[in-house]
């Protein structure tokens, strides 16, 4: 590992700059803003942040099946429409699964369509007009990785504008370090290598599953593992679906009302924090901003699903005498 690290070119000499010299490129680039901004459905995020820079490392946390992988599917389409080189370095699920989500997001196909074998015509043709722009418009690569050396060759030889990893625990550990001391030193080792390669990276991070009964809003205290996760970041963005975490069993059908979703941004390193609502729909891994106008469905909230739920177990229990 080390001698992969070493490997990365420095520069040999720290440019002196005068403070005249600082001011005009703080000028500069105050003008042009950040080098990326989230694509235009999370224009709540970037009211917050501003977008983000290169070098920066994002943190995307939350407890497991809450959405990360959902949201950074359908950050990694937004990403490549801004025309974004993107690099996806997937150590959960294999690259055929994620195109599966890619698909099913561009084209609002049901996922479970593709796991069923029932894709219609249809289904068959939106998903062969996309061929040509993901194959040869879009700056999109996705990798299977396994070890920290698979994740720094990967940056190396793509050379990404942002590079989405999903996600930290599961990257493999050679020396048998103690989690605290082996998630520590990844995200040393991820946040080094997106500066010396000028990449931003959002790395998904996993909290602990809530104890049954404690169920409420994660904060930067639940990170599973290392309190470096929150020390390295940039910028951070927890996400509750408080719905899912509640009843956990969710049966969704084709063109039903959204969840409720929340992404708190708990970190900001340029300061600016607070909490984003939004429309998700998991079927299609897609996120709609919650002042969207085109999609005018009211999203579906833990309480009003439980006095539904509630309303047809009584009803049932009727019929049923």
């Amino acid at each position: 590992m080390e001698d992969i690290i070493n490997k990365i070119k420095l520069p040999q000499e720290i440019k002196k700059e005068t403070n005249k010299d600082i001011i005009l490129k703080t000028l500069e680039e105050a003008e042009r803003g950040t080098d990326f901004k989230f694509p235009e459905n999370f224009e709540g995020l970037n009211k917050i942040t501003g977008g983000f820079d290169k070098g920066d490392l994002i943190i995307i946390g939350g407890y497991p099946s809450s959405g990360k992988s959902s949201l950074c599917t359908d950050l990694t389409v937004g990403f490549c429409g801004l025309d974004y080189n993107v690099l996806v370095i997937t150590l959960e699920m294999s690259t055929k699964s994620n195109m599966r989500r890619i698909l099913a997001n561009a084209q609002k196909i049901n996922t479970m369509r593709f796991r069923w074998g029932n894709l219609t015509d249809l289904d068959k043709r939106k998903i062969e007009v996309m061929i040509p722009l993901i194959n040869d418009i879009w700056k999109y690569n996705c990798i299977r990785a396994y070890k920290m050396q698979d994740i720094i060759r990967a940056m190396s030889e793509y050379k990404p504008d942002i590079v989405i990893i999903d996600y930290l625990q599961n990257i493999a550990d050679p020396e048998n370090l103690s989690e605290y001391a082996r998630l520590t030193k990844f995200t040393l080792q991820i946040q080094q290598t997106a500066r010396a390669k000028n990449a931003s990276v959002i790395l998904i991070s996993q909290f602990h599953r809530p104890q049954e009964g404690k169920i409420r809003e994660p904060r930067n205290s639940d990170f599973r593992g290392s309190g470096s996760i929150e020390e390295r970041a940039e910028i951070i963005f927890l996400l509750y679906w408080e719905r899912k975490l509640k009843m956990e069993s969710l049966s969704r059908r084709d063109d039903e009302n959204p969840e409720y979703m929340i992404i708190n941004v708990t970190k900001n390193k340029d300061g600016e924090t607070g909490r984003v609502q939004m429309k998700f729909y998991p079927e299609y891994h897609r996120w709609v901003s919650w002042d969207d106008e085109r999609d005018k469905k009211e999203v579906i909230k833990y309480e009003s699903a439980k006095k539904e739920s509630s309303k047809y177990r009584k009803e049932r229990k009727d019929i049923d005498g």
